[in-house]
């Protein structure tokens, strides 16, 4: 096989990768969702109602913020990962290398945590957050 072909190759490797872990963090976000909307209509109403059991709700949130932030840290590595290969010349050796856990230790996990991607999970936590105050209200 040419060395050309041995590039494009180890590209569309690391390519799916990354197309892998952004299907990953679209569907981290649909279950969050679904679980949290799982807690709000699954509460008891009327008397049985309790504040403490909407806290409950912020554990899927929470949890799947966590995954995201690490599917989205190793995303970002990968892309590191795919500019490197396209920067590889004729004469460079092409190993279809895929380990970044060592190569791109500057991608940091809690840059990705605070991501901009990221902020749907925050906002879900205010919404919470305005639904407890509201379900509050509406008992007193």
């Amino acid at each position: 096989m040419k060395q050309t072909d041995q590039k494009i190759k180890y590209i569309e490797l690391v390519q799916s990768v990354i197309v892998r872990f952004s299907n990953n963090g679209f569907i981290l976000k649909g279950w969050a969702t679904s679980l949290v909307l799982g807690f709000f209509v699954f509460i008891p109403k009327g008397e049985m109602f309790s504040p403490v059991l909407l806290v409950f709700s912020y554990i899927p949130v929470v949890t799947f913020w966590l995954f995201d932030a690490f599917q989205l840290q190793y995303e970002r590595k990968y892309r590191k990962l795919y500019d490197s290969v396209i920067k590889l010349k004729e004469e460079d050796k092409i190993t279809f290398d895929l380990d970044v856990k060592e190569k791109y230790r500057d991608v940091g996990y809690f840059q990705c945590f605070s991501s901009k991607t990221l902020m749907f999970y925050p906002i879900i936590i205010i919404l919470i957050n305005l639904i407890i105050i509201l379900c509050c209200l509406n008992v007193q």
